[in-house]
């Protein structure tokens, strides 16, 4: 019998990550919308522009599968929408689900405190229907039920920071070379720009642009992490990339 899965992202970088880590358990991407199990039709929008704006991105998941799980990764666009994409359940059989888990940044809180600042939104705002699935959620930990619930803080489940800080530590292996050059070309950014613009947590997702851009000259960074080996067998060791791999393997299994 197949396994589903929902996943809730902060963006499209959080969902091509995840993809790279499915695609190493030979579970592969759906591109055409007649192989998507019907189980998820309900959740595929049915017309164009979503809402009545002709800006605003289709909210359809990436959907993965194979004979025996099937993965939709819904994008949330940013940690303030996590909550709402919740409320797509609501299309679902959910009780049919094997499991559900969130994926957002700590950027610049520890990790346990993005958990627990999660948790407390979502018993306020989430419908109390669905409380079941999350109120016992454990920081760190995927809690079994049905469906199995679980959270993952990028960068590790402990640190500040973001996915970028992640994927850099693949770099690190896989591209030592480019990253020694993009270290010092953004070292030599002038303040006037750091202090206009940047964030604290900025200086790891310019230094990965500036890679992603160099091994896909003019392509968004997602099809970098998709096609490049940032997430990989090399890198799969790392602190950051093994826990989420364990996490993973914990969700799926």
């Amino acid at each position: 019998m197949k396994k589903y899965f929902y996943f809730i992202v902060e963006g499209v970088h959080d969902s091509a990550a995840l993809g790279r880590y499915l695609k190493r358990k030979n579970i592969s991407l759906i591109r055409k919308i007649e192989q998507v199990d019907l189980f998820w039709e309900r959740i595929i929008p049915k017309s164009f522009p979503f809402n009545g704006d002709l800006l605003k991105r289709m909210p359809v998941p990436m959907f993965y599968s194979n004979e025996q799980y099937s993965i939709a990764i819904q994008t949330a666009g940013g940690d303030s929408g996590i909550v709402k994409a919740f409320d797509s359940l609501l299309n679902l059989d959910y009780e049919h689900l094997t499991g559900v888990a969130l994926f957002c940044d700590a950027d610049t809180k520890p990790a346990e405190q993005c958990f627990n600042d999660l948790i407390s939104r979502m018993l306020n705002e989430v419908d109390e229907e669905y409380h079941s699935i999350f109120k016992e959620a454990v920081f760190g930990e995927v809690t079994l039920g049905s469906p199995s619930f679980g959270v993952y803080i990028f960068p590790n489940n402990e640190c500040e920071g973001t996915l970028e800080n992640l994927l850099l530590e693949g770099g690190e292996i896989v591209y030592s070379d480019l990253m020694a050059s993009a270290k010092e070309y953004v070292k030599r950014i002038s303040l006037d720009y750091r202090q206009k613009h940047w964030s604290i947590s900025s200086e790891p997702k310019v230094l990965f642009g500036v890679m992603a851009n160099a091994l896909k000259p003019g392509k968004a960074n997602q099809v970098s992490i998709q096609d490049n080996q940032w997430i990989s067998e090399e890198t799969i060791t790392t602190n950051s990339q093994s826990r989420l791999n364990d996490f993973l393997e914990q969700l799926l299994n």
